[in-house]
């Protein structure tokens, strides 16, 4: 069989909203999960992405047709190897249209990570063109989804085992009108304190960059790792490693020949550091390189940058 080269599998995030389902010796906990809502979205590896009716329309008719011809798990952190947090038992839309949402029979090990906030987000994983393996194309099918709690797509729901949308079950407990504007709120407010943090860090992450720079110990060329590694490690990551940096000096000779010319050991090794990073992620588009993996990868090809940092440290 001749193996075609396919669209990566796209991963987005989104939250929980939970609900009990009642009766019988042994009650289950089923949840409605929001999986995907509508809009543009700018992606590091994918680009631009339009989630859209189109989409929604083809993951829920092949999760109905049962494209796949399993069932579809909820796993954590995309490793389905240390097993299912839950299951999925539909997928639909809400009354809007303009959100996608899923039910989910929870293992007990799901129900203890929610409950204990281990996790608090979802990662659907989808194939924009998925070919089953007996050669029939299905377009965009939903591979499965992840517990996690780095989201790419914001502001939806945070977990919750005790507020959710009503469904027509006569199984399930059903929210007052007043508790149900009371979760809306929640949601809003957990959102806008969201997108506070996510400014605030931003701030925060301009902040001492902008004295490493006046301190001579930031170049332009080491922004973008610097940046990384805050976002990865947090602000106080950035402020203790910006301590460890010298002033920057001229090396000249470190470079291109005919290039611009790095203005330092710092600058040439981190210039080779993203540059073997970008290598690993068009390598692997699922990979996620650390700075570290790339040094590494760096060290062994070319001594030489490292040996010249360390010399400038001394």
């Amino acid at each position: 069989m001749t193996k075609t080269t396919k669209t990566p599998a796209k991963r987005f995030f989104a939250s929980l909203a939970l609900n009990e389902r009642v009766g019988g010796e042994s009650p289950k906990l089923v949840s409605s999960v929001q999986l995907l809502r509508k809009g543009v979205f700018q992606h590091a590896w994918h680009g631009s992405l339009e989630i859209d009716d189109g989409l929604f329309a083809s993951l829920i008719r092949n999760f109905d047709a049962d494209a796949r011809g399993i069932d579809i798990a909820l796993d954590v952190e995309h490793m389905p190897d240390l097993g299912a947090a839950g299951w999925f038992r539909r997928l639909f839309t809400d009354s809007s249209k303009s959100e996608l949402w899923g039910d989910v029979e929870w293992t007990p090990a799901g129900r203890k990570l929610v409950e204990e906030s281990a996790f608090k987000y979802l990662s659907i994983e989808y194939d924009l063109e998925y070919a089953d393996e007996e050669g029939g194309s299905h377009g965009p099918t939903m591979l499965g989804a992840a517990l996690t709690n780095r989201p790419f797509i914001k502001r939806m729901r945070a977990a919750s085992f005790r507020f959710a949308e009503p469904r027509n079950d006569p199984g399930m407990i059903l929210l007052t009108e007043q508790e149900r504007r009371l979760h809306s709120e929640l949601g809003r407010l957990d959102a806008e304190k969201a997108r506070l943090e996510t400014e605030l860090r931003k701030a925060s992450v301009e902040r001492v960059l902008s004295e490493g720079k006046r301190k001579g110990r930031v170049s332009p060329a080491m922004e973008s790792w610097l940046e990384e590694l805050a976002e990865k490690e947090g602000v106080e990551r950035l402020r203790a490693v910006l301590e460890t940096l010298p002033q920057q000096i001229d090396f000249s000779e470190i470079g291109s020949p005919g290039g611009a010319q790095p203005t330092s050991a710092a600058d040439a090794l981190h210039e080779a550091v993203n540059a073997e990073m970008r290598r690993m992620r068009e390598e692997n588009p699922d990979a996620n390189p650390s700075y570290a993996d790339a040094l590494a990868a760096v060290e062994s090809r070319q001594p030489s940058l490292v040996e010249a940092y360390k010399a400038q440290l001394r």
